[in-house]
């Protein structure tokens, strides 16, 4: 099969617009045709990784297989319905998960010992056994069973694919060893795939993520379809099911290109990038390699769509310094490197040699061979990594750290004093809506850090629970402008939902700066009486300070206006500012003549997500006007603070 010619004039950016959606069908590959990486008996391939990456994974596979296996006992399942308790049952659930996907992963190491394939056989047949393969959290409700999983009628949510993705790589890895030791377990193992994610995945259309009523597509989309094309080409049991599958994940995937803004902006944070856009590269790749037999050249070049490779430098834009990155909606501040193999492969398939340098960078110092590292952590990922000699071989030269990035589709701005370095001052600043995925109500805030240091944050998330995603979302307090760098206006907060957005937004970078200016007022409820709230935010590169203008104006006399600064620095106040930090990085925040009173709230933090990013304590800054009237503006000056 050869590739259509293209219009001359036409640069394509969707899967279908490269071949129609029956001619990706008919490239789909049989069953058994598909073999990604070699199996865990090809010996000289596994044992060529780099020595030290084998040692250093080994040590913590074996205290991942030192451990029990877990039981799930059917109240836990239940304690999310009741508590709304997520946490216990879950940990229980990936434990069982990582368990098997280690003993995968040592039989790559060590080989097909027999010691080894009997975990696998044991794990294999424990998850067989599971009633449902959906976390609680996601697991419809109201039916006649209530929220226990339905074994006749399955739930394909994101774990559920993860599961299923789980044994179809173990099928790639180990399947012809199984069949050797237990035929049965292979044959079950690929049957339960097929009836929990390839069946629903062709049978069902009432789940959002497909996109089937024009639905706003987000991470599960690309998620679950970067572990049900694995689960079809490992597991189906002929061509016409591969066929359909591969069809419909097609157009699926174009219908979340379509809800991507050309920018490749991630709305959702950089967090989520690791399983929107990250996921959306494994599905082209996992796409592209089990189609590639089927035609004359070199198949269609899915990694030349200008999305699919803009898409690809979101991590670039957010990024500060170190492992910290600009976390708006849901994400910690601090990001892991476990994903860095990923990007380095990401950045080779598009030609992005920045992003190549960056993924290089991110590996030095980093523990990145553990096995034990996220609780959504793939098997894919791992054996990917460990089979990529190109990554072996890649050496850090630093992070490339642009200059800015504009991102007009999410009205995000991200500068650095100078490019190229971390010293000096870094701005990220949003507008946006507050109807937007894992939202925050957030809009006009920003984040300053001076030499990679956080000054003015995002506090960011904490562990999931019931409430996250429920009616109940905004009594969380990491969800309310007022613990977030916004203003207050006689104790209304911003409102949720997407018509309470910025307006008349400008988003710019040159070479003397950066920044956003926008009109705040329709964010709050019209209780609140703000007829205009224009916010601008800069990066001055030359003076090297931050410059935050406010100008309102108001129905009435406000009885109470305060500006709302989340710090994870101690402050100390002094006439007309205040200090920022008690280290060799210390800032002055000018109050531009303005006799706020200044109040502090501590947050103890106990919470591990954002203890990570913080330690033990945020503050908030509270600069409450001493007459803000009617009308009024105010500016805010963040500079470095000289010995």
């Amino acid at each position: 099969m050869s590739r259509p010619a293209p219009h001359p004039d036409h640069i394509p950016d969707r899967l279908q617009e490269l071949l129609t959606g029956a001619e990706w069908a008919a490239a789909a590959p049989a069953p058994g045709r598909w073999r990604p990486l070699p199996p865990a008996t090809d010996r000289p391939f596994w044992e060529s990784a780099p020595a030290d990456a084998r040692k250093a994974l080994a040590a913590t596979l074996d205290t991942v297989l030192a451990q029990p296996w877990t039981v799930l006992p059917a109240t836990g399942f239940l304690a999310y319905a009741r508590t709304g308790d997520r946490e216990t049952f879950e940990r229980l659930y990936f434990a069982r998960r990582t368990r098997l996907a280690a003993a995968a992963v040592a039989t790559a190491l060590h080989g097909p010992r027999p010691d080894l394939v009997d975990e696998v056989i044991d794990g294999v047949w424990l998850l067989c056994d599971e009633a449902g393969w959906c976390l609680p959290a996601h697991e419809r409700e109201g039916d006649d069973h209530g929220p226990l999983p339905d074994r006749g009628r399955p739930t394909l949510d994101l774990f559920a694919a993860e599961t299923g993705g789980l044994l179809a790589w173990l099928d790639v890895l180990l399947g012809d060893t199984l069949e050797l030791h237990a035929p049965l377990v292979r044959e079950r193992m690929r049957r339960t795939v097929r009836e929990r994610v390839v069946e629903p995945f062709l049978e069902r259309d009432d789940w959002w993520w497909l996109g089937l009523r024009g639905e706003f597509l987000n991470n599960w989309t690309t998620w679950i379809i970067s572990h049900v094309l694995p689960c079809a080409y490992a597991c189906a049991s002929d061509t016409a099911t591969t066929a359909a599958v591969t069809e419909r994940a097609v157009g699926v995937l174009d219908r979340y290109l379509d809800c991507c803004p050309p920018d490749g902006a991630c709305d959702e944070g950089i967090a989520y990038w690791r399983r929107s856009a990250a996921s959306l590269f494994e599905s082209l790749e996992t796409l592209s390699g089990a189609c590639a037999a089927t035609f004359e050249d070199a198949g269609p070049e899915v990694f030349s769509l200008p999305l699919v490779r803009a898409l690809a430098r979101y991590p670039l834009a957010t990024h500060i310094a170190g492992d910290r990155y600009v976390n708006f909606a849901d994400g910690p501040a601090r990001q892991p490197a476990t994903d860095a193999g990923l990007l380095h492969r990401y950045g080779r398939r598009v030609g992005d040699p920045d992003l190549t340098r960056h993924a290089a960078a991110m590996r030095e110092g980093a523990d990145l061979f553990r096995f034990d590292r996220s609780p959504d952590m793939s098997l894919h990922r791992v054996l990917a990594e460990l089979a990529d000699t190109h990554w072996h071989s890649a050496t850090a030269d630093g992070f490339p750290l642009p200059a800015h990035t504009v991102l007009t589709g999410v009205q995000v701005v991200t500068a650095r004093q100078s490019a190229g370095t971390t010293d000096g001052f870094h701005l990220a600043a949003k507008g946006g809506h507050n109807g937007e995925p894992h939202n925050h109500n957030d809009v006009g805030t920003f984040t300053a850090a001076l030499d990679g240091v956080p000054l003015l944050v995002d506090a960011g998330v904490e562990t999931y629970s019931r409430a996250t995603f429920s009616s109940e979302r905004y009594s969380i307090w990491t969800m309310r402008s007022s613990w977030h760098n916004a203003p207050q206006v006689d104790g209304h907060e911003q409102a949720p939902g997407s018509g309470h957005a910025a307006r008349d937004v400008e988003v710019y970078a040159d070479e003397d700066g950066a920044g956003l200016a926008l009109d705040l007022a329709a964010t709050w409820d019209e209780a609140a009486g703000v007829r205009s709230w224009r916010r601008s935010v800069r990066l001055d590169r030359a003076a090297g300070r931050i410059v935050v203008d406010d100008t309102w104006d108001l129905d009435r006399p406000a009885r109470d206006l305060v500006l709302n600064l989340m710090t994870p620095q101690p402050v100390t106040e002094v006439p007309g500012a205040l200090l920022l930090g008690d280290g060799p990085v210390r800032a002055r925040l000018d109050l531009g003549g303005t006799a706020f009173a200044v109040s502090l709230d501590e947050r103890m933090l106990d919470d591990p997500r954002m203890t990570l990013s913080w330690g033990p304590v945020l503050r908030r800054i509270r600069l409450t006007h001493p007459d803000p009237g009617t009308a009024g503006s105010v500016r805010l000056t963040l500079s470095r603070l000289s010995d």
